[in-house]
């Protein structure tokens, strides 16, 4: 689904409504995508103009899957590997 050099902008992308992929894919109960979004460099702590983070979508939506795959990425204690500040940000 998410696969070359585009894959990461494609994460990082805000629209308008200052949502991401992930805010989207949490929102729409979609695990699927919310499992191949979190393989490629990804700000977990994004937050939209009302301060929601995927997470709080995830939740929102009733999304156990989605919930259950954001904790284990943030449970995971650090950086993706591709991140270029040390941090989530890519």
């Amino acid at each position: 689904m998410v696969a070359g050099d585009g894959a990461s902008f494609a994460v990082r992308y805000r629209d308008s409504g200052g949502w991401n992929s992930l805010h989207y894919a949490c929102a729409r109960g979609s695990p699927d995508v919310v499992a191949e979004l979190l393989k490629v460099p990804s700000d977990l702590t994004a937050r939209t103009p009302l301060h929601e983070t995927a997470l709080d979508k995830a939740r929102a939506s009733g999304c156990n899957t989605c919930v259950a795959l954001l904790l284990e990425a943030l449970k995971a204690g650090g950086p993706h590997p591709n991140c270029k500040d040390g941090g989530w940000h890519t």
